[in-house]
């Protein structure tokens, strides 16, 4: 069963990163529509930065809307580069 992002209100803190990080990874019941919606795959660029990795776990997710969908997320950072790197 999915822990839906609207079925919770916004907690007045968070114990600790993973608790902050699980809370955005959850979908809303829009978001899973719209994902379903998907003719495709998903590809996130620059999911090395700040809300590049919770934003590939989130589309990455199960969602029971989208289980007839099937699509794949691929996420990508230039973070890889040399010439990002200073190098």
């Amino acid at each position: 069963m999915v822990a839906w992002l609207d079925d919770e209100s916004f907690p007045s803190r968070f114990v600790d990163p993973e608790e902050l990080d699980n809370f955005l990874s959850r979908p809303s019941r829009a978001l899973a529509t719209d994902l379903a919606a998907i003719d495709g795959d998903i590809i996130v660029l620059g999911v090395g930065g700040k809300m590049g990795p919770t934003l590939a776990r989130l589309a990455a997710m199960p969602h029971p809307v989208s289980a007839s969908s099937a699509f794949r997320v691929s996420a990508r950072s230039d973070y890889a580069k040399p010439s990002r790197l200073g190098a």
